[in-house]
């Protein structure tokens, strides 16, 4: 739901018994008041206006939660396949390599290498291989972009990573 709908929501909800609280004082202190038929009307008017309102907000909300059961059960019919970023990014397994221990490498920052070795690569290019999310994948190539392992290129909205010579010597000592 949206942050906009709970809002509306709440706004119907408080105005709906600010209407009540109305009714309900001005029923008990009928002596000192009495309400016309205009102003009765006009209450009838926005009380049946609110709960029409609240009716479409529940209405939209059964059909989210009809949604997301059906996502739920396709998601628990295809499981992921975890398989296919063990094939793009290998792990390393040697750990002698002087340059890799002196910089502080992860296994998958080395499998990032690996990946862009292969070629120039976007960040989304690098994301959908290592199955991250997008901040994740940003921060790990930040960080092999600051330590000079990795060069990059400007295209637009996004950067195009290449492996620096740094980079290649960590990779040919792996």
């Amino acid at each position: 739901m949206d942050i906009i709908d709970f809002v509306i929501v709440a706004s119907l909800m408080l105005a709906t018994l600010t209407c009540y609280h109305i009714i309900i004082e001005l029923k008990f202190k009928k002596k000192e008041t009495t309400i016309s038929k205009d102003e009765y009307s006009l209450l009838k008017a926005i009380l049946t206006e609110f709960k029409h309102r609240i009716d479409e907000q529940n209405k939209k909300i059964s059909e989210l939660i009809v949604k997301v059961d059906l996502l739920e059960n396709k998601v628990g019919k295809y499981p992921v396949k975890r398989n296919l970023v063990e094939k793009e990014i290998p792990e390393t397994t040697q750990k002698g390599n002087e340059i890799e221990e002196n910089l502080g490498l992860s296994d998958i920052e080395i499998g990032i290498l690996r990946f862009i070795s292969t070629g120039p690569k976007s960040s989304k290019d690098v994301q959908n291989a290592i199955k991250k999310s997008r901040e994740h994948t940003a921060r790990l190539l930040k960080n092999l972009y600051s330590k000079n392992l990795l060069n990059r290129e400007s295209q637009g909205k996004f950067f195009v990573y290449s492996l620096s010579e740094q980079g290649r010597k960590v990779i040919a000592g792996s």
